[in-house]
């Protein structure tokens, strides 16, 4: 169980409405301290993630603006 050792990383986790991966998603969310964000795109199935739109859109939409706030966060307390 690394979860202890990563609480200070910020941890975002992406999936969509019909991943069948999605519970694996929601239980790492869940079991996570510090710094986390969750985010569901509506009616995309896990493949319609990698290559599709507007999923993969929305999807990248939420990496940058967790990063900036996450990373130099982090960056800052190190």
């Amino acid at each position: 169980d690394a979860l202890p050792q990563l609480e200070s990383v910020p941890l975002l986790v992406i999936t969509s409405q019909r991943d069948y991966a999605r519970a694996d998603g929601e239980k790492l969310f869940a079991d996570k301290k510090g710094p986390r964000q969750f985010h569901v795109v509506a009616k995309a199935g896990h493949f319609d993630m990698y290559d599709l739109e507007p999923y993969v859109t929305e999807a990248v939409e939420q990496i940058r603006p967790f990063f900036q706030q996450n990373l130099r966060a982090s960056a800052s307390t190190s």
